[in-house]
C-alpha cells in the first residue's frame, strides 16, 4: 500500500512537474510576446515620429516644390514655343531653300536681264523673265524627250543586239538606229505641218483676219459674261488661281495680237480702204488700251484693271472688224468670178 502511494504521489509530482514546466514555458513566451509588442510599439513610434518629422519637412518643402513645378511649366512652354518656332522657321527655310534652287538654274539669265535691263525698263524685264519661265520648260522637256528617245535607242540596241552584233561593232549603224528613233515623230511631225500648210495654202490674209476677229471678240465676249458673272475681272481671277497659266496666257495673246496687228497693217497698205485703215486704228487704239491696263500691268505683277465694260467694247470692235471683212471677202469673190467670165468672153 505505501508502494502505491509513492507511485502515486510520484505520478502527481510530474504532473506538477510538467504542469510548472508549461506554466514556465507559457510565462517565458508571454514575456517574448510582451517583448516584441513592446518592440514593435516602440518602433511603430519610432516610424510615426519619422512619418511627422518627414510630413514636417514636407509642409516645409512644399512651397519651394510647387515654386519649381511652376518653373519647369513655364520651361516646358518656352520649350514648346521654341520647338513651334523652330519648325515653322525650318519650315520657311525649307520653302525658300527650293524656291532658290529652282531659280539658281537659271540664274544666269536672270542675273544677265537685271544687268542689262536693270530696274530702268521694269516691263521689259518683267515681259523677258516671264517668257523666260514659260520657255525655260518646254526646253527642259524638249531636253527629256531627247533623252528618252536615246534611251529607247539603247534600249532597242541592246534587245536587236541578241540578233546582229553589227550595232555593237560598227557606231555607224547605232547612230542609224538613233536617228531613225528621232526622226521617225519628227517626220510625221512634219508631215502633218506640211498636209495643213497645203490646205490652207488657198487662205488669203483677210481668211486670217477674218479667224483673227473671231476668236477674239469670242474671246472678249467670254470674258464679259463672265466678268459680269462674277463681278469683278475675270483676268484677276485667272492671275489668283493660277499665276503661271496667267502670265503664259497674257504672253501668248500678246504675241498674238501683234501678229494681228500687222496682218491688218498689211492689207490696209495693200487694199489702201478707208474702212481697213480705220479698223486698223481702232484696232491699235484697243491694244494699247489693253496694254496699259492688262498687258503692263502683268509684267510688273500688279492685277489687271479691266471691266466687263471695257470687254464689251473689245467684243463691239472685233465684231465690227469681222462685219466688214465679211464684206470684203463676199465682194470680193464675186468681183473675181465676174471677172472670170468676162475672160472666156474676150478670148472668144
Amino acid at each position: 500500500a505505501n508502494r502505491r502511494a509513492g507511485v502515486g504521489r510520484s505520478a502527481e509530482l510530474r504532473k506538477v512537474e510538467n504542469a510548472l514546466a508549461e506554466a514556465a514555458v507559457a510565462a517565458e513566451v508571454a514575456v517574448k510576446r510582451r517583448e516584441a509588442l513592446e518592440d514593435a510599439v516602440a518602433e511603430e513610434a519610432e516610424l510615426k515620429k519619422a512619418v511627422e518629422e518627414r510630413a514636417r519637412a514636407v509642409e516645409m518643402d512644399l512651397p519651394k516644390i510647387v515654386e519649381h513645378l511652376g518653373r519647369l511649366e513655364e520651361e516646358k512652354k518656352a520649350y514648346e514655343g521654341a520647338i513651334e518656332r523652330f519648325s515653322r522657321e525650318h519650315a520657311r527655310l525649307v520653302a525658300e531653300y527650293r524656291e532658290l534652287a529652282v531659280k539658281s538654274r537659271d540664274m544666269g539669265v536672270d542675273h544677265w536681264i537685271d544687268v542689262k535691263v536693270g530696274k530702268e525698263n521694269p516691263v521689259i524685264r518683267g515681259a523677258l523673265l516671264k517668257t523666260g519661265k514659260i520657255v525655260r520648260p518646254m526646253f527642259r522637256e524638249i531636253e527629256r524627250a531627247v533623252m528618252m528617245n536615246e534611251k529607247l535607242s539603247d534600249d532597242m540596241a541592246i534587245r536587236v543586239q541578241q540578233y546582229t552584233t553589227l550595232l555593237a561593232d560598227s557606231p555607224f549603224y547605232s547612230g542609224v538606229l538613233f536617228y531613225f528613233i528621232l526622226l521617225f515623230p519628227l517626220v510625221l511631225v512634219v508631215f502633218a505641218i506640211y498636209s495643213i500648210n497645203a490646205h490652207a495654202s488657198h487662205l488669203t490674209i483677210s481668211h486670217y483676219l477674218l479667224l483673227g476677229n473671231m476668236y477674239f471678240a469670242v474671246l472678249s465676249l467670254l470674258a464679259c459674261v463672265m466678268s459680269l458673272i462674277s463681278g469683278t475681272d475675270v483676268l484677276a481671277v485667272f492671275r489668283h488661281r493660277n499665276e503661271f497659266a496667267f502670265d503664259t496666257f497674257v504672253i501668248f495673246l500678246a504675241v498674238g495680237l501683234v501678229f494681228h496687228c500687222f496682218c491688218h497693217l498689211l492689207s490696209s497698205f495693200v487694199s489702201g480702204s478707208i474702212r481697213q485703215i480705220a479698223q486698223f486704228v481702232g484696232l491699235v487704239g484697243l491694244c494699247w488700251h489693253a496694254y496699259m491696263f492688262s498687258w503692263r500691268r502683268a509684267m510688273v505683277d500688279e492685277m489687271p484693271m479691266l471691266d466687263s465694260k471695257a470687254y464689251f467694247l473689245y467684243t463691239v470692235v472685233f465684231s465690227l472688224s469681222i462685219l466688214e471683212r465679211l464684206v470684203y471677202l463676199v465682194d470680193n469673190h464675186y468681183a473675181v468670178a465676174d471677172s472670170s467670165e468676162h475672160l472666156p468672153n474676150k478670148a472668144a
